[in-house]
């Protein structure tokens, strides 16, 4: 037990270093350069456009769907950086998800635009068929 519990600090302490060499990454080349500035921009104009736009009759059932599509966003975004299998080098902020922003704007003010406007099925796959591409490859 005592090995496995070594082994288990020597795996904290190199998180804790790869932490210290992220952040000093995003602070020397990610704060406050023109990425983050247009990051920030982005995030803000996919807001006031969502709720230009936004139904806000139906508004607890589109925010219900944009949740859903905002959590299974995060969780295969969690995945895929945890295995190492995508990075992103630019951040608005240092935590451990960097497209967090995506993951909390993009995809659900693309989403629940898409749910609002194209209630069937058929229309709101064809939809989300032309979507994800853009989301693939926004690294």
């Amino acid at each position: 037990m005592g090995y496995v519990f070594s082994q288990w600090e020597q795996i904290v302490r190199e998180r804790i270093k790869l932490r210290e060499m992220e952040l000093a990454y995003w602070i020397k080349y990610n704060l406050f350069t023109f990425n983050w500035w247009l990051i920030l921009l982005t995030i803000i104009t996919f807001w006031i456009v969502w709720w230009r736009f936004l139904d806000k009759n139906r508004l607890v059932e589109i925010l219900l769907f944009g949740s859903f599509a905002t959590i299974i966003a995060n969780v295969l975004d969690v995945i895929g950086t945890s295995f190492v299998l995508w990075s992103y080098p630019y951040a608005l902020f240092p935590v451990a998800t960097p497209l967090l922003p995506a993951n909390l704007v993009g995809f659900p003010v693309v989403y629940t635009l898409a749910y609002q406007y194209y209630p069937g099925a058929k229309e709101f796959f064809c939809c989300f068929c032309m979507c994800f591409p853009i989301f693939r490859f926004r690294s």
